[in-house]
């Protein structure tokens, strides 16, 4: 009988998403009877080397951050403006390639926006885990032309580009213990998809 494949794809900023994948990964491998690919970038990759599983390294996305870690907003934005679109597209095309080599019966994305999009132009059912729908940044506060840019942004493309997942799964607490609420309030679109 020939085994089911997992695609999967982190996002390759901290370990947080890499580890969620190797947990659910760990599970899947004990059960048996599956094949498994990943694709990650930056701190994604030493995680994936060390557990010994197949991997290929995606183009890489970034931000800037203060030296506190907390993410700053205007040099992001101003080092992403004329990059983003491009190193998305970029991202989407590695995608195509590595899950058209593999021939997935599913693909779980963990934040990897360019996976939802490149799974869906393929035809395969998508799992998607994520913290937050959309962005919100409380330092944007401080800019609002970036605020205003952020919002659209995250209305205008980000929401509706997760809905084209199957399912989203989001690793939170229950209310009132729910760490990313305000991220995670969904449209009514997306609220069935969501687990």
């Amino acid at each position: 009988m020939a085994k089911a494949k997992i695609y999967f794809s982190a996002c390759g900023l901290g370990l947080g998403h890499i580890s969620r994948c190797l947990e659910v990964y760990g599970r899947l491998k004990s059960l048996g009877g599956f094949e498994f690919f990943f694709s990650s970038y930056l701190d994604g990759l030493p995680r994936l080397s060390k557990e010994g599983v197949r991997f290929a390294e995606a183009p890489a996305f970034s931000y800037w951050t203060w030296p506190d870690g907390t993410v700053d907003p205007w040099r992001t934005m101003k080092w992403l403006s004329g990059r983003l679109l491009f190193r998305f597209a970029e991202q989407v095309a590695f995608e195509l390639r590595q899950a058209a080599s593999f021939k997935p019966d599913l693909i779980i994305s963990d934040t990897r926006l360019s996976t939802v999009v490149a799974g869906r132009l393929l035809g395969k059912p998508i799992l998607t885990i994520l913290n937050q729908l959309r962005i919100i940044a409380p330092g944007l506060i401080h800019y609002p032309r970036l605020f205003r840019f952020s919002d659209f942004f995250s209305h205008g493309f980000i929401e509706p580009g997760w809905g084209l997942s199957d399912r989203i799964l989001i690793p939170d607490f229950p209310p009132p213990y729910t760490i990313s609420g305000e991220n995670l309030r969904a449209p009514p679109a997306l609220k069935r998809k969501i687990r």
